[in-house]
């Protein structure tokens, strides 16, 4: 999936047109850093081999997921300074298979030490998108990857149904990459 980034691929970031302004006047980006995102701490963006997916996915995430009115909905379009980007892509077997072995060595640490001290283990342990952002920050700091790239599935939908009681379900099957740039130095070309 790697061979989808290129010094001229954009980037797409849905937000509100305050914010865009914001961004473009400042030439910087705020980071998320909550303690379950998607592919840890960063700036993120929609990628595709197609750019009209991409961009709809990321105007999709303001409308839907962020609540901002479709009229307020602008999107920032970034390029990735690729020379400076070291990626640790999700969608490649081995670094998933790395990560996986990482995670357990994480899972079973914290266990032991909770274990030893006689303490609650932590909920980082027990929900497993805290516990997938923890394991893929500690993986970026260790080894430096300044940007994590991944398919995801996020429910757009979720919020169309509410008028009634049963809402649409999320699915284990992605429909969108993201791309989760870790600091504002190796981003270019905003407009």
């Amino acid at each position: 999936m790697t061979d989808i980034i290129s010094e001229d691929k954009n980037l797409y970031h849905g937000t509100s047109i305050e914010n865009k302004d914001e961004i473009l006047k400042n030439r910087k980006f705020n980071l998320s850093s909550g303690a379950s995102e998607w592919a840890g701490s960063g700036i993120y963006f929609f990628i595709d081999e197609d750019d009209n997916i991409a961009e709809s996915n990321a105007r999709k995430w303001a409308e839907y997921i962020k609540n901002i009115k479709n009229r307020y909905i602008a999107v920032v379009i970034a390029n990735l300074k690729v020379i400076d980007a070291v990626v640790l892509d999700l969608n490649d077997r081995n670094f998933r298979q790395q990560f996986h072995k990482y995670r357990q060595a994480i899972f079973n640490q914290i266990v032991l030490d909770a274990e030893s001290k006689h303490k609650k283990i932590e909920d980082t342990v027990r929900n497993k998108m805290k516990l997938d952002c923890y394991v893929i920050n500690k993986m970026c700091d260790y080894f430096g990857f300044n940007v994590v790239i991944r398919d995801v599935h996020i429910n757009f939908n979720k919020k169309n149904l509410s008028k009634t009681n049963c809402s649409y379900p999320s699915s284990s099957i992605p429909n969108c990459t993201i791309i989760c740039i870790r600091n504002n130095d190796i981003i270019e070309n905003m407009k």
